[in-house]
């Protein structure tokens, strides 16, 4: 059984073959390299769109900018992708794995972002109401400078990021 397929592997490798002829011949002319084609436009934005529906990516609020930020390496990658290479595992060239790999490491980058800044603002937000409390000690009672609002949600969200920073410092450290 064949999977409705939206993207003709065979055609998008044809118009990135052609694509590298047009940018080698810009190159010999002195030339800057063309634009990208529609049909190769189409097709990396049907791979980021379809790629950001998946289980995985759908429920995060900034979808867009996942999408936005995997269009803009795909793009960059047309120029990159080798129509010679041939896959490891399967022994064809295969255009639209390569795409959607960029598209999903660019996805998986924008979530580290936003979660570094989702920290970033926790952390903010923490030492700001803290400062706030402190500084109005008389008018508070020593319980509502210990019930800050959101705490454990706040700490919650700190811990997490902290361990994976660590866990990342670690693998670092195991690679040199």
């Amino acid at each position: 059984m064949v999977k409705n397929q939206y993207i003709n592997n065979q055609t998008f490798l044809t118009a990135l073959i052609e694509r590298r002829a047009l940018v080698k011949m810009a190159e010999d002319a002195g030339l800057p390299p063309p634009k990208i084609s529609n049909y190769l436009g189409e097709c990396i934005m049907l791979i980021c769109e379809k790629l950001s529906t998946s289980g995985k990516f759908r429920s995060y609020s900034y979808l867009d900018e996942m999408v936005a930020d995997a269009l803009e390496k795909c793009c960059g990658g047309i120029d990159v992708f080798d129509p010679t290479r041939v896959a490891p595992r399967s022994g064809k060239i295969n255009p639209f794995a390569f795409f959607t790999q960029i598209a999903w490491n660019a996805f998986i980058y924008r979530i580290e972002i936003e979660k570094k800044q989702n920290a970033i603002k926790h952390n903010n937000a923490v030492q700001n109401y803290t400062e706030f409390l402190t500084s109005n000690a008389v008018m508070f009672s020593g319980s509502d400078i210990q019930n800050l609002a959101g705490k454990e949600a706040t700490e919650y969200v700190l811990k997490e990021y902290e361990e994976k920073q660590k866990i990342k410092r670690e693998k670092a450290k195991k690679k040199k």
